[in-house]
């Protein structure tokens, strides 16, 4: 739907609609609960109902945290026992002060306006794209509940702090002012649809997976320089993904799929910046079957609450080729195993070095806060770096075990193999089962490390290919 004709309903539902008939339509609503006293069944089991409302508060706070950190089972047996002991605490404080949250009162109504307020605010900012705009909408938005179904916190608030409630009146005027800006804006810009079609025929596809609410910016771009257009590749060749975003909207941390042949390949990559390179190679004729394929990538912008489905930009079509034949750099298999097994290994090998080497820093963080009192926790955001590094690290060690140690065993000139070459296989094979044997020993380390807040060790290192 047209961004005028949204704005119109807007502004016709607020001006038509006034207090007494929002206030009406509460009444319609709340009808069936006109005898409900609940005010009077919480005083008579507060201490009841805090309980519950505080274990189911902390368990789901300790949960996003822990799960993170230790894992889905793990994470929620600590989560629970965290939640119960911080239940246990508060329900003690409740006794000996006499506290209960239906005191919060004038508070608690403020705190679900804010929380109102930020639900609507996302939604219509992703819908309209405009901060200013997509604030105004919602202050006038809540501004009409709060003197509708809360005019009694208004009052409150006029007798208690005249000050804050000139300044709310204020504001419900310059947001006035810039709605009535942003919708003249809408018809002045002399901007073109957005909507219009075009026949170039090198435009990607986009599957049912691929975001629907597409923003063409000039000024966003996405380059991609790794495979290069045209290029072939033969069976059991690594494919490197690369490429470069330029525009206002890559300032910001986003997301962006990976299409092949006009279907989204693998997961969404989250939570990155800057110029890009696919986590993980792909082995030509294993995971990119042999023939003609062609490559686009999309971004996406990224949004912590809400996933935005708003493409920001798309790249370049690359076209390129699998063929079938033998390996460059040997054409045949001493030539994968020299070549192909040596060069995931390394990956492997620098990818545990990156995961571990972040997991390290978040261990002395944690315990920097916990045990020495400075600094700060590890953040979310931080955790999901160190998954998306950890997952990147998984796919490397995939990729070797279940495709390229596969194609090896099973090839005809495997029994053909010379002594010497049996000897750089094993000793690549040994080189494999130390970095798994060290990712295997540092997570259990790290894993004691954090959750005993004490100083993290040496990180095991294992031998480099």
């Amino acid at each position: 739907m047209n961004k005028k004709i949204l704005l119109f309903i807007f502004i016709a539902i607020f001006l038509s609609v006034n207090v007494s008939a929002a206030s009406n339509i509460l009444d319609m609503i709340l009808q069936p609960f006109h005898d409900v006293d609940i005010a009077s069944a919480y005083e008579n089991y507060s201490m009841f109902v805090d309980a519950v409302i505080y274990l189911i508060l902390f368990i789901s706070v300790a949960q996003f945290v822990y799960v993170k950190a230790f894992g889905k089972k793990e994470g929620k047996m600590i989560a629970v026992a965290v939640g119960l002991a911080l239940m246990i605490g508060m329900m003690m404080l409740e006794k000996q002060t006499g506290f209960k949250l239906g005191q919060l009162g004038p508070l608690a109504a403020t705190i679900l306006l804010f929380i109102l307020g930020f639900l609507f605010y996302s939604m219509i900012n992703a819908m309209f794209d405009d901060a200013k705009l997509s604030f105004a909408i919602t202050f006038l938005l809540m501004f009409g509940v709060l003197m509708s179904a809360f005019s009694e916190l208004y009052r409150w608030l006029e007798n208690k702090s005249p000050l804050l409630a000139a300044l709310l009146n204020i504001c419900l005027i310059i947001c006035f002012i810039i709605l009535i800006i942003r919708m003249i804006g809408l018809f002045s810009d002399g901007k073109p649809s957005t909507n219009t079609s075009t026949s170039d025929t090198t435009q990607p596809i986009i599957d049912q997976d691929t975001p629907r609410d597409t923003v063409n910016r000039q000024s966003n771009s996405i380059n991609i320089t790794s495979p290069t257009n045209g290029q072939n590749f033969n069976s059991g060749e690594q494919i490197r993904i690369a490429f470069t975003v330029s525009g206002p909207e890559f300032s910001h941390n986003f997301d962006y799929d990976l299409m092949v042949d006009g279907r989204r390949y693998g997961n969404r990559i989250t939570n990155v910046g800057g110029n890009q390179v696919y986590p993980v190679t792909f082995i030509a004729g294993n995971q990119i079957p042999t023939g003609r394929h062609l490559l686009h990538v999309i971004g996406v912008r990224h949004r912590r609450v809400f996933r935005s489905n708003t493409i920001i930009a798309q790249s370049n079509v690359v076209d390129f080729t699998v063929n079938g034949g033998a390996p460059a750099g040997g054409g045949d298999l001493p030539g994968i195993i020299a070549n192909n097994l040596r060069d995931a290994l390394i990956q492997l090998f620098q990818a545990y070095e990156d995961y571990s080497i972040r997991f390290h820093d978040l261990i002395q963080m944690h315990h920097d806060f916990r045990a020495r009192g400075i600094g700060r926790d590890p953040q979310p955001v931080e955790w999901a770096d160190l998954f998306a590094r950890r997952a990147a690290m998984r796919n490397i060690a995939q990729i070797i075990n279940r495709d390229i140690l596969s194609s090896i065993y099973s090839s005809t000139e495997y029994a053909a193999l010379s002594p010497a070459q049996l000897a750089v296989l094993a000793h690549l094979l040994d080189v494999n089962a130390d970095i798994r044997r060290c990712i295997i020993v540092y997570e259990i380390q790290a894993r004691a490390e954090y959750n005993s807040h004490i100083t993290p060790g040496a990180i095991p290192r294992p031998r480099r290919p």
